[in-house]
């Protein structure tokens, strides 16, 4: 509605924006059981009230749909993005992003490719530091911007 005050039609902008990325959020977590992630929705990180969309407790896999609100307007992720990414890892937490404007680009198999992709990034990180090479923490970060 033009005529509503531009407060309201922010607002039901914002809405939207948040439906459509719990759809596609809804649609990841379903993709990452089809791949075999099996994990748990919207958690609570370490009892630190900081959640993730969906993570394996068990082996410290956090994995964040980033949605359109993540993003400034030529697509960089917002600096509250970028931050609560750094949380988390500080944490101890191997960090998943994926891109919701490149995951609305991808049909099923792609979809499934990529996750696996990042999945295996995140793992393949994680041993590279175990064996002294790499700081896990700064690892995960360099996956985490890529998505």
């Amino acid at each position: 509605n033009l005529w509503a005050p531009p407060a309201t039609r922010w607002a039901a902008t914002l809405m939207s924006l948040g439906q459509r990325s719990s759809r596609m959020q809804e649609d990841c977590s379903s993709v990452l059981r089809k791949i075999g992630f099996e994990h748990e929705a919207e958690v609570d990180l370490d009892g630190t009230s900081l959640t993730a969309d969906a993570a394996d407790v068990e082996r410290r896999v956090a994995v964040e749909f980033d949605g359109p609100t993540h993003f400034l307007g030529d697509g960089a992720p917002t600096g509250r993005t970028l931050f609560k990414h750094r949380l988390v890892r500080a944490l101890g937490w191997r960090l998943v992003a994926v891109n919701s404007f490149e995951w609305e680009r991808m049909d099923a198999v792609r979809k499934e490719t990529h996750l696996k992709e990042l999945l295996d990034g995140v793992e393949g990180a994680a041993a590279t530091a175990r064996s002294g090479d790499v700081d896990a923490a700064s690892a995960g970060g360099n996956l985490a911007r890529r998505g």
